[in-house]
């Protein structure tokens, strides 16, 4: 920028446009901090808020989906352990094939 613009009456009366606009931006800023509670901090904008903690809804759908199938295997097995005895004393000693069986039956 020239020195002739600068001195001009057109610039400097721009120059000084702009700097009254300047102030009363600040101004604003200023009444608008002083109408802000002390205690709080401005709020930061509701785009930039981070996501809710907390696992997905698939996820947990997972988890109790496997649970499940865990709990029923393991009542299966326990039912198998307790007639087990049960079919012992009415058939006699189980062989490694019927004992295979029975256990894999449970699966």
């Amino acid at each position: 920028v020239s020195e002739i613009e600068l001195t001009s009456p057109k610039s400097a009366a721009l120059a000084e446009h702009r700097m009254g606009l300047q102030a009363m931006e600040d101004a604003a800023v200023d009444a608008e901090v002083a109408k802000a509670p002390a205690s709080k901090a401005p709020s930061a904008p509701s785009s930039t808020k981070a996501p809710a903690a907390g696992p997905a809804p698939q996820t947990v759908a997972a988890v109790l989906l496997s649970s499940l199938g865990l709990v029923s295997d393991i009542y299966d097995f326990g039912i198998i352990n307790l007639v087990r005895p049960n079919l012992e004393e009415e058939y006699g000693s189980l062989t490694s094939l019927e004992d295979g069986l029975l256990t894999g039956a449970s699966l």
